[in-house]
């Protein structure tokens, strides 16, 4: 009777350890995830976001490849609110943080960063709903952190709805972040 029941348990014990112990490398002597190692795809993800403060202000410059038409260059900002709900006002600066990882021998990249957003009628009567530019950054050791935000500073800019930031290499989307504007009153009310 005992045997009935110890036979099947050592059986199980055996069949496992043969299994378990396989050694389940291709036929080339690496594993899958050796291999995935050398390639080592880029990836990356949202560490922080929402509303900032700018500790030193920057200046205005003008660019074709922003939504506006102007981009501003060398402001500090510091973190001050985790939110993805962005009241409507004047002055405010809503963004993320991120982290993405390269290979370390990849030491300048090349990034497109495109943001999407309500449709915003611009001073020349155009229509504008995305921009999209491209950025360089130097990674140390394979990996990239910096901040992107948006600062609303004229009146048509201040839409309510979706406004989506995303960071692509090559085909590949490495982080984005979704924020939602409302008009300051009408949606503190209701939360």
């Amino acid at each position: 009777m005992v045997i009935r029941y110890i036979f099947p348990f050592f059986v199980a014990i055996i069949l496992g350890g043969i299994l378990f112990g396989c050694d389940l490398k291709p036929a080339g002597g690496k594993s899958t995830d050796d291999s995935q190692q050398v390639e080592a795809r880029p990836y990356g993800k949202v560490t922080r976001y929402g509303l900032f403060r700018e500790r030193g202000k920057g200046w205005v410059e003008d660019t074709k490849n922003t939504s506006t038409g102007k981009v501003i260059r060398g402001a500090t900002l510091e973190f001050s609110e985790d939110t993805d709900r962005v009241a409507l006002r004047k002055g405010i600066v809503f963004g993320y943080r991120y982290w993405l990882k390269f290979p370390a021998s990849q030491q300048r990249v090349v990034l497109k960063r495109i943001l999407i957003h309500p449709e915003m009628t611009l001073p020349d009567g155009s229509i504008v709903s995305r921009s999209e530019r491209e950025i360089t950054k130097t990674s140390s050791h394979g990996i990239v952190t910096a901040i992107d935000a948006y600062t609303f500073s004229e009146a048509y800019e201040l839409l309510e709805g979706e406004w989506r930031f995303q960071l692509w290499f090559e085909d590949e989307m490495l982080s984005e972040q979704v924020f939602t504007t409302f008009k300051p009153g009408v949606a503190e009310e209701s939360d």
